[in-house]
């Protein structure tokens, strides 16, 4: 009995320790332009689109394999 203060401490702090785990979106299209978004200036308006850009992370370096 005399450790169970001690474990109920060392089972409690991973919880208080653990950082916030990101929220991811990843958004597959088919047949898309890389400029066919508002954000990356064509006139197709897209402000969903427009603002999941400009407030997260843009990952333009992408390669796609065709035979």
């Amino acid at each position: 009995m005399r450790f169970f203060p001690a474990i109920l401490l060392i089972l409690a702090a991973p919880g208080g320790l653990a950082a916030a785990k990101p929220n991811i979106v990843l958004i597959v299209s088919d047949d898309q332009g890389y400029n066919d978004l508002g954000v990356l200036g064509d006139h197709i308006i897209t402000p969903n689109l427009d603002r999941l850009a400009n407030e997260g992370v843009r990952l333009t370096n992408f390669y796609v394999a065709w035979p």
